[in-house]
C-alpha cells in the first residue's frame, strides 16, 4: 500500500522528537483529530524495531490503556497495519524485518 504524502505538521519537529525519545516518558496533550494516536503508533513501532542503532524493546513490555474496548481494538489494528506496512518497505534490513515480525507475532 503506498504511503500518503502529506505536508509536515507545524509541530513536526516536536512530533519526531516524541517518537524518537527513549530515555523519558512523553506526554502528548492535544485535541481530537490532531494525530495523538499516530504518534503513539509511530513511537511504538520505532521502539520495537528501531531505525537507528538503539536497542529494540520487546512488544510484550508495552501496555496501552484506552477508555473503551472499541478504542483498544482500533489501536491494535493501527499498530498491526503499521507493522505490516513497515515490513513491506523496500530495502528492509534483515534485523529490522525480524524485529517487526516478532512484534507482529507478540501483538495480541
Amino acid at each position: 500500500m503506498p504511503r500518503v504524502t502529506r505536508r509536515p505538521a507545524p509541530d513536526q519537529v516536536q512530533r519526531d522528537a516524541a517518537i524518537r525519545e527513549r530515555e523519558r516518558n512523553v506526554l502528548i496533550d492535544a485535541g481530537a483529530g490532531t494525530g495523538k494516536t499516530t504518534i503513539l503508533v509511530d513511537r511504538l513501532v520505532e521502539m520495537v524495531a528501531p531505525t537507528t542503532s538503539a536497542r529494540a524493546v520487546p512488544i510484550e513490555r508495552f501496555a496501552a490503556i484506552t477508555f473503551t474496548r472499541k478504542g483498544a481494538g482500533e489501536l491494535r489494528l493501527r499498530i498491526r497495519e503499521r507493522l505490516l506496512q513497515e515490513l513491506a518497505e523496500p530495502g528492509l534490513s534483515e534485523e529490522r524485518g525480524r524485529q517487526l515480525r516478532e512484534a507482529l507475532s507478540g501483538l495480541d
